[in-house]
């Protein structure tokens, strides 16, 4: 992906979540403050690599900022996975690991869009940098997180 061109995956359809979700990514960023899935379509809907160190989950318009635990190194070359269980917890896993830092959210976040969200005629916040893979689930599971960084670890 290439913030200059834009550049974008777009679903056929909306991915609409009112509940529980598990969204796992292999990547490797190159810059920060770029949008690995989102909507073009309605503000307020995405997952944002913020800095170096920190992701921001937006959902109808209400944001949280996970951080990495200290100690940590930057994200990287590697996977990661983001939860919102039924009571609206979202949590962070990075390379396998649940990261300390938690937030709460609740409402329907939708996805339509791998690498940018709404925002002008183009979209804004293209994310920059290597995906390899990402799987979205509609439920949410320490083994299933566990087994999802086991295997985007293996790519």
């Amino acid at each position: 992906f290439v913030t200059a061109s834009l550049t974008n995956l777009e679903f056929g359809s909306d991915i609409k979540f009112t509940d529980a979700f598990t969204v796992g990514i292999r990547w490797n960023p190159s810059t920060y403050n770029g949008v690995i899935v989102g909507s073009n379509l309605t503000s307020g809907e995405f997952i944002k690599v913020n800095t170096s160190s920190s992701l921001i989950v937006k959902i109808d318009g209400s944001a949280t900022t996970l951080v990495l635990d200290a100690g940590e190194t930057q994200f990287g070359d590697g996977n990661i996975v983001i939860t919102r269980d039924s009571v609206g917890l979202v949590s962070l896993w990075k390379n396998g690991v649940l990261q300390a830092d938690t937030g709460t959210l609740t409402g329907e976040i939708d996805f339509n869009c791998i690498g940018l969200r709404a925002g002008g005629a183009a979209g804004v916040n293209g994310y920059q940098g290597d995906i390899l893979e990402i799987q979205i689930f509609s439920t949410v599971a320490s083994l299933l997180s566990t087994n999802i960084s086991t295997y985007l670890g293996n790519i």
